[in-house]
């Protein structure tokens, strides 16, 4: 096998002709060449590109064509440009004379590659295949390529379920006569696209499909049917068939029906930008799908989220088929502006509930697509996906995410005080922030003005008013910081009401500042959130800060941990070894319910020595817990005294009885 070509982002080799005789890749043939191109019946140039490990091999129907040389164009950008600009594009690669297969290999996982082959001859000219990309997604375990898909999901359609692909009309989006090919889907939902010589169709799938929120198994009652609109010729679009596409495609014959759009591609590019914004997406809707390893891009990781608690939100409230193209009819005419109540209810609870949605929806894909060879896949990928910015795009209000670095917060003064010095509720000086940390931990507050006022802010643990405060403060000065409240604070929404309390003075700004503060567990991954895998020890540090007089508040003693059980139901042991911290520690286990945790009842003390504690827990199947490691003479300080830090080593494990 002759060496491979690697490419390398923008230092990539730019070349403006390569003889491929000369070029490190398979699939080079020098005697293909001929004075005229002749097509079998009138045959297009169909391109087919497989991804393997590190590798992608291009293949094209060289076997309708006699007599031609074929060209290949490789670049890492949308070759909107055309074939003949080929060695303008990043990382480009121009390959003459190639024979099908051709195969490149070492290439970049996390990159997307584009790919357009050209038959041409002296005499007759040139034809050129669609532009077709790939993007190699790699395992962040094995280091091994996931499947590229494409997919059908409402979850993943049971395997054999049918995918039929219907040609369209490119003026008004309907479907041309009946269907021109049809394909099935696999176990974990992938179905192939055949080639077809048209550019727009219709892929529509129906069958049995996991639900994501149950833990019945499939369901074919009812029996969803999904469906989007794909153009062949377009190498950004991906080939995915999910409530987001289908949304996607409702929204573009609305464009058409409503005499906006005059043709399907402006209809589908409108729809496509409404999608994107209304669910803050930075990917395409059509390249998301369910299995991703946890490696992709933040944003494309935010998408991925979002599918998944739409698609779980959806199956909670999903009963009969009505009820789905209900819900699509109404935001394909009126987006999140409709009346629907479900369309409202279903943005509602994502807005408020998003880990919940997302924590269920990875429970069950976790308990149902179990990875023999990678067995902590899912709980890699519930680690690594994060619920602030999805949760973003499903509220009106301003949602500030909470992370390890600065997060900031600007607000400007109003002159008048309608609500009066005590700036009730509903005035023109009163400012409500909605806090939403990304990991479990603490955080401090730093309100910074541009002159001495009387202000007060106060922290509520959930995302509303209610009669418990977390902290909060009254204050004159220009500048305070504080704690936001000796509570750990967990993923999910909390209120920050700021208050300016007076009119007597020149202030016309504050500038809010967040500050992770370092407590309780500090061992590091790349969310900030440690999940619990099964006979596996976990090391942790439970930690306090010394109060500075004689009264306790015991809250940052305790150390979080998560425990997504994709195993079966059943009794399971948690135990903390706490001997090398000197202190007494128990266990605390909760299970995540739609209003947030709750503790689990029922458990059972097996253990309990000075330096051991072991508890038995009643668990179900697909379900998502949280583990609280309390040390039970932790200190902490007063909200004004937060510098003094304890640290409490302990090992905590989790087995099945």
């Amino acid at each position: 096998m002759i060496p491979s070509t690697h490419f390398r982002g923008a230092n990539a080799l730019r070349t403006m002709l390569v003889v491929c005789a000369g070029l490190m890749v398979t699939g080079c043939n020098s005697s293909s060449s001929s004075s005229s191109t002749q097509a079998r019946d009138g045959a297009d140039v169909q391109l087919v590109l497989e991804p393997e490990d590190n590798q992608i091999t291009a293949s094209w129907n060289a076997e309708d064509f006699s007599g031609v040389t074929f060209n290949l164009c490789l670049a890492q950008e949308s070759l909107e440009a055309g074939f003949d600009n080929c060695t303008s594009y990043q990382g480009a690669q121009y390959l003459t004379d190639v024979s099908s297969p051709l195969t490149v290999s070492d290439l970049d996982f996390g990159s997307t590659y584009w790919f357009q082959v050209e038959a041409v001859s002296s005499s007759a000219g040139s034809q050129l295949s669609p532009v077709m990309s790939v993007t190699l997604v790699a395992d962040a375990v094995t280091g091994q390529i996931l499947r590229q898909g494409p997919y059908a999901a409402m979850g993943p359609y049971k395997e054999g379920s049918e995918v039929r692909f219907f040609a369209l009309d490119d003026s008004t989006g309907q479907r041309l006569g009946s269907a021109l090919a049809t394909a099935t889907v696999d176990e974990a939902g992938v179905f192939e696209v055949p080639a077809l010589a048209v550019r727009w169709v219709e892929a529509e799938v129906s069958g049995e499909y996991l639900d994501l929120y149950t833990a019945d198994g499939y369901v074919d009652d009812p029996e969803i049917v999904l469906s989007a609109f794909l153009d062949l010729q377009d190498a950004r679009q991906g080939r995915n068939i999910q409530v987001l596409t289908h949304w996607l495609k409702a929204r573009a014959l609305h464009y058409l029906h409503t005499s906006q759009s005059g043709s399907l591609v402006d209809a589908y590019s409108k729809a496509e930008a409404d999608v994107m914004a209304d669910f803050g997406l930075s990917v395409l809707p059509s390249q998301l799908h369910l299995f991703y390893g946890p490696d992709l891009p933040e944003g494309h990781r935010d998408a991925v989220s979002t599918l998944i608690m739409l698609s779980t939100a959806l199956a909670q409230r999903i009963e009969k088929t009505e009820q789905l193209e209900s819900i699509t009819a109404a935001y394909a005419k009126d987006r999140f502006e409709s009346e629907d109540e479900e369309l409202a209810l279903i943005k509602t609870r994502l807005g408020d509930n998003s880990a919940f949605y997302l924590s269920r929806g990875l429970s069950r894909l976790g308990s149902n697509f179990p990875r023999d060879d990678q067995p902590d896949y899912w709980v890699n990928l519930a680690r690594w996906l994060t619920g602030c910015r999805s949760a973003q795009a499903f509220t009106s209000r301003t949602i500030l995410c909470l992370g390890e670095e600065l997060a900031q917060q600007e607000i400007q003064f109003k002159v008048a005080n309608p609500g009066g010095s005590t700036g009730a509720p509903g005035s023109d000086n009163v400012w409500d922030v909605y806090l939403y940390p990304e990991a479990a931990g603490m955080w401090a507050l730093e309100v910074s003005m541009d002159e001495a006022c009387s202000v007060r802010w106060t922290s509520y643990p959930t995302e509303t008013v209610s009669g418990t405060e977390m902290g909060g403060v009254q204050f004159t000065s220009r500048t305070n910081h504080r704690l936001l409240g000796t509570q750990r604070m967990i993923p999910r929404l909390y209120l920050l009401r700021f208050r300016k309390l007076s009119d007597e003075c020149d202030a016309t700004q504050a500038t809010l500042n967040f500050r992770r503060v370092s407590t309780g567990t500090d061992n590091v991954n790349s969310r900030g959130v440690y999940f619990l895998s099964p006979n596996q020890m976990q090391p942790g540090v439970s930690g306090g800060y010394q109060h500075t007089t004689a009264n306790q508040e015991r809250s940052t003693y305790r150390s979080y941990f998560f425990f997504n059980n994709t195993g079966p139901s059943g009794k399971y042991q948690f135990e903390v070894d706490f001997g090398l911290s000197s202190q007494d520690m128990d266990i605390v286990v909760e299970e995540l319910g739609q209003f947030g945790y709750a503790p689990v009842s029922g458990a059972v003390t097996k253990v309990k020595t000075t330096s051991r504690t072991v508890k038995e827990y009643d668990l179900v199947n697909s379900r998502l817990y949280r583990v609280q490691v309390r040390n039970l003479f932790g200190r902490t300080s007063n909200l004004g005294s937060f510098q003094s830090y304890q640290r409490h080593p302990f090992e905590l494990t989790v087995s099945r009885d």
